[in-house]
């Protein structure tokens, strides 16, 4: 299975199953800020400022028994600065699960998670931004190469359809440690390693989410990369039952990843921000356009803790 980008998906989601850590490795821990430049917006007018930090943390639990348990959290925090009324000067979503192989007979095997959350403009003041997740993924080993999944994901904060659970599939393929990749509904990635010190991984999660990046190897301590990214997330309105803000953006970025050790490293990016849009709805069926603000430049720093 490909290593997934921790800016584009959760790590309470379908990959705290899905996706292995990586050898000798029992937690692994991504802290990442984006500054922006001042932007412009429309419908009628103003400016906008933000900043997002991330966190996405995932762990591997000791063993009590054959079960394997996993941990998963992921937080994301948006400050917007801006004269307009109509935009919260913040934007939370916070969540954990608990995931674990629940069963294992000869080429089946069933795992589970289960998550609760929290994501709104006045966070922890509204009790309508609490949601609750879960994910079941049935799993059959055709050969020792490929796999199938099917999957039932309940996502309380989805921002499609969150109040029904989705079914899903996949196949996956480890052809060998430099390809292996995952097609299906909703999550499909790939990682490539074509020639020695370059790397290709992508990423797509329904409806919205979704990543490529190009890595060059130049030395042990230090790998130079290129980026895309698509960011669709959805918040409860304070006060309001039945309706979200939804941010919406794209971003192209370059930069370096330096490695400070063997449990470290520490990434330092700049690139553009565009598509950026606040919408308002239910959901991704009936949102409507808040604003949308101008494409700007942005500075990223990341520190990956791993032990």
């Amino acid at each position: 299975m490909a290593a997934l980008s921790a800016k584009t998906f959760a790590a309470t989601g379908p990959d705290l199953l899905l996706v292995p850590l990586a050898p000798d490795t029992t937690c692994r821990t991504w802290i990442n800020t984006m500054y922006f430049d001042r932007a412009d917006a429309d419908k009628p007018g103003g400016a906008v400022s933000l900043t997002i930090n991330d966190v996405s943390m995932k762990g591997q639990l000791p063993e009590p028994s054959s079960l394997v348990p996993l941990v998963g959290y992921q937080h994301t925090y948006i400050y917007i600065a801006s004269d307009r009324t109509d935009l919260p000067g913040q934007l939370l979503d916070q969540s954990v699960a608990l995931g674990a192989t629940l069963y294992k007979s000869g080429e089946w095997t069933l795992m589970g998670s289960f998550g609760v959350g929290y994501a709104g403009t006045n966070p922890y003041a509204d009790g309508e931004g609490a949601y609750a997740k879960s994910d079941l993924i049935l799993t059959y080993q055709l050969n020792d190469k490929d796999s199938l999944q099917f999957m039932l994901n309940y996502h309380g904060n989805r921002t499609f359809m969150p109040d029904v659970p989705l079914p899903g599939f996949a196949w996956s393929r480890v052809e060998s440690r430099d390809l292996r990749f995952t097609l299906g509904v909703p999550l499909s990635t790939i990682y490539w390693r074509p020639i020695d010190k370059v790397s290709i991984e992508g990423g797509f999660l329904l409806p919205f989410n979704g990543f490529v990046t190009a890595r060059y190897e130049a030395t042990e301590q230090l790998t130079f990369f290129a980026d895309v990214a698509n960011r669709y997330q959805g918040f409860w309105i304070d006060g309001n039952t039945d309706r979200r803000v939804f941010f919406k953006q794209r971003t192209a970025e370059v930069g370096a990843t330096f490695t400070l050790n063997k449990n470290a490293d520490f990434t330092l990016a700049g690139g553009i921000a565009f598509d950026q849009e606040f919408e308002r709805g239910f959901d991704s069926r009936s949102a409507t356009e808040i604003t949308e603000i101008s494409s700007e430049p942005y500075v990223r720093a990341a520190l990956t803790l791993r032990y």
